[in-house]
């Protein structure tokens, strides 16, 4: 990143890493009951290993999950970290603006939703419902969603810097 690039990021609740935990502990609990049935033999070992490193993963996955945006003079950077990202050429954007969503409602839920290329778009989101969405001149679009409005605000705000130098 240069030194006037600007990173917007809306970071996924608590809610994502326990819900993480949760749901994939039970499987390790399983594991290590497995293992102890056969005694802790050298292959239950591993396979216990394997799905405990695998909870570890996903977990700290989970924590650092995060919708975002990076701007500089050039591209704009649209994403779900530490998963997806999507550049975009900043010359290809037809329009920025700010939206509403519900994303249960319009896309089912957050995550990476949906296609560039769909009548709604594609979607990153951990939840929110200030969004920008970025229309490309060829049809695509592409909508990320922030917890908070104003950080929303600021990523247009960054555009217009961008669009001045």
């Amino acid at each position: 990143m240069s030194a006037v690039d600007r990173s917007f990021r809306s970071p996924a609740g608590r809610g994502a890493f326990f819900a993480t935990v949760i749901v994939l502990a039970p499987v390790v609990v399983v594991a290590a009951a497995e293992a102890a049935r056969r005694q802790f033999d050298l292959p239950s070992i591993v396979v216990l290993v394997a799905v405990s490193g695998g909870l570890a993963w996903a977990t700290s996955s989970a924590a650092r999950t995060a919708a975002f945006v990076t701007c500089s003079p050039d591209h704009v950077t649209v994403g779900l970290a530490p998963f997806w990202r999507t550049r975009l050429v900043r010359r290809d954007i037809q329009t920025a603006d700010l939206v509403q969503i519900d994303a249960y409602a319009e896309y089912g839920g957050w995550g990476i939703k949906g296609s560039a290329r769909g009548s709604r778009g594609r979607l990153y989101s951990v939840g929110g419902d200030a969004a920008v969405r970025f229309v490309m001149r060829d049809g695509r679009t592409y909508v990320i969603a922030f917890t908070d409005g104003p950080t929303a605000g600021a990523v247009l705000e960054a555009l217009d810097r961008h669009a001045h130098r």
